[in-house]
């Protein structure tokens, strides 16, 4: 994790005030250091943050030396070696540095080379010899990237919302479409950002611009795999080869790495795998723990660090002290973060404490791996296998009439996700229009209806090439989460990694059928048997989940507070927006009942919405 910004002035260099607004929006990234360089009308700004020992070498903005090619990245590149392979003789840049392997795959590739890269990164090249900037983003999105134009044609490249936001100097005109979205928990578009006229650059694009031309972004990465017929000794060996790798990427530090423990299956598969390839001196472990709660998993992050043999550091969830979300929308200018953020980032604290500056998660094992036992019953009644389907739906707990309209509802949902990006953008517009309140949010009708949803190119998560309801699922929303969990992470000074965001890892996993993810008709089947080495037995013999719904509606009552006491005015933003009665009524039944199965995300994101409206807009 590091920060950068780059001002390319259509006329002129940036003012002396944008120079300071690029600082002081990528210094909080860069605690070992902040360094500008200015090339005629190209301003470059990137703050060090060193998590590995070739950071140490790195010196950025990096320069190529017979060229007039310049560097900012935030970036780890995973295919190191075979990149020098690549490169090797074709290139006069020198390999050393992770921003070394970008800049050799530029002067390779030109803006084709991030087709050529995997790990996390995001990058920006000033070509001075074609004029033209070049930011690229990692396929999932793993490191944030947004822009911006100017009202005098000069574009903001940057890492952080304040960094583009302030030295573009553009208003802060709320992006309906957007908000609306995030309001009633529909898919936000990745290209689009609270503001409309600053822009994301989604995970698996590339933005090329110049002075002549407006930006034009290209998407160099589909999620589009093919389905593999392979058996299950095949499957379970490759899903362990390519976890293992994923976590020796990401395990690469200067210092110990942290590993989050939460008791489940992911978390400690990555613990695992990370004392096999690192060692247990150079593994930390962390945790939060929910002491007299149902959702407290102390017995089995207590097993997981016996079997794995190192000590988990644990902090006390529902004792933490609550967390200033207004402080957050501040610091970011973006919507705020979720509820269990009280948590959170006091972990990234410890971890940083503890003399970590990297920590590994288990962030999406579940969409990856956990398996859907009734998607595997409905690909069994479509080959015809009828009496199979039937018990391994009533495995799922679904009997009768409730297995029929689920296997409909199952059939139905990969049925529009196979059908063309028009028409998957025409369903899920009117769909859309018609979500009730209670499910998804509590955001005017008329703005609900009359806000387009992004055009069938930008949909979320590669709908446009996806052929399988999980695979659409899978990427769904992420974009959204991996921007949060860096933001929540970044102020602590430590760098959030995520194995289960492997892109080799997705494409093998989601290439599988159903019956492989759940095989021996069991959810986590694949996994059980790929990771068995890594896990404990109490581990492997689970069948039960945690819900953290008690301690996640209790830390957002306290959000829920503030927010009755707002007073909106007629025709503001706020009124056009939200619908205040809907979620009054809602946030005076969650708190005479607070631990209802449905509801709670279309609550809290309206309410959370509420807040970012209060410090944002009149």
């Amino acid at each position: 994790m590091s920060g950068f910004a780059v001002y390319v002035g259509r006329d002129r260099p940036a003012s002396a005030d944008q120079v300071d607004q690029l600082i002081a929006g990528v210094e909080g990234r860069g605690p070992d250091g902040v360094s500008v360089r200015q090339i005629d009308n190209v301003t470059l700004v990137h703050g060090q943050f060193v998590t590995t020992a070739e950071a140490r070498l790195e010196v950025q903005p990096l320069h190529q030396a017979t060229r007039p090619l310049w560097l900012v990245a935030d970036v780890r590149i995973d295919n190191r070696d075979d990149l020098r392979a690549s490169l090797g003789g074709t290139i006069t840049h020198p390999l050393v540095t992770d921003p070394d392997f970008v800049m050799g795959a530029y002067e390779r590739w030109g803006h084709r080379a991030a087709e050529h890269l995997l790990g996390d990164f995001a990058y920006a090249v000033w070509d001075g010899e074609r004029r033209m900037l070049v930011a690229g983003r990692d396929h999932i999105g793993v490191r944030p990237l947004y822009w911006a134009s100017t009202s005098d044609g000069s574009l903001v490249v940057g890492s952080t919302l304040p960094a583009v936001l302030n030295a573009a100097g553009v208003d802060l005109t709320p992006n309906l479409s957007y908000l609306a979205d995030y309001g009633r928990s529909m898919p936000v578009d990745p290209a689009a950002t609270p503001y409309a006229h600053v822009h994301r650059l989604p995970g698996g694009h590339v933005m090329t611009a110049s002075m002549e031309h407006p930006p034009v972004i290209e998407r160099y990465w589909f999620l589009h795999v093919a389905r593999r017929h392979v058996d299950t000794a095949t499957a379970v060996a490759e899903v362990s080869r390519l976890f293992h790798q994923a976590v020796a990427s990401r395990v690469r530090s200067e210092g110990p790495v942290a590993v989050q423990v939460s008791g489940g299956f992911d978390s400690t598969s990555v613990a695992g795998a990370a004392v096999a390839i690192a060692g247990r001196e150079n593994v930390v472990g962390v945790a939060v723990v929910f002491p007299g709660l149902d959702c407290d998993e102390s017995t089995y992050i207590d097993a997981a660090s016996a079997a794995i043999g190192i000590d988990v550091h644990r902090l006390d969830g529902p004792a933490c002290g609550p967390y200033d979300f207004a402080d957050e929308v501040r610091r970011t200018l973006d919507l705020p973060s979720t509820p269990d953020s009280k948590w959170f980032v006091p972990l990234y604290r410890i971890t940083s404490s503890l003399g970590c500056r990297v920590m590994l998660d288990g962030q999406c094992g579940d969409h990856l791996l956990l398996g859907s036992l009734e998607g595997a019953a409905t690909g069994l009644l479509a080959r015809g296998h009828p009496l199979r389907w039937r018990r391994l739906m009533h495995r799922a707990g679904f009997n009768g009439s409730a297995a029929v309209r689920h296997t409909a509802r199952e059939v139905v949902r990969a049925l529009v996700f196979m059908l063309p990006a028009a028409s998957t953008h025409a369903i899920m517009s009117r769909f859309r229009r018609r979500r009730t309140p209670g499910f998804g949010g509590f955001i005017q009708p008329d703005v609900a209806g009359s806000a387009p949803l992004p055009p069938p190119r930008q949909m979320p998560g590669g709908w446009k090439r996806t052929r399988t309801h999980r695979q659409a699922n899978y990427l769904g929303d992420i974009s959204w989460f991996v921007d949060l969990w860096d933001r929540l992470s970044a102020p602590s000074g430590v760098e959030a990694r995520h194995p289960f965001l492997d892109v080799r890892l997705i494409e093998y996993v989601l290439s599988l059928g159903e019956d492989l993810v759940t095989a021996g008709d069991r959810n986590r089947g694949l996994h059980r048997l790929a990771l068995a080495a890594v896990l404990p037995s109490a581990t492997l013999t689970r069948t039960d989940k945690a819900s953290f719904n008690e301690p996640w509606v209790r830390a957002a009552l306290t959000i829920a507070l503030a927010v009755r006491n707002l007073r909106v005015a007629p025709g503001s933003t706020w009124d056009q927006l939200v619908d205040f009665d809907g979620l009054e009524a809602s946030q005076s039944a969650i708190e005479h009942d607070p631990w209802p199965a449905d509801g709670i995300w279309g609550w809290w994101n309206s309410l959370s919405l509420c807040l970012w409206l209060e410090k944002n807009q009149p």
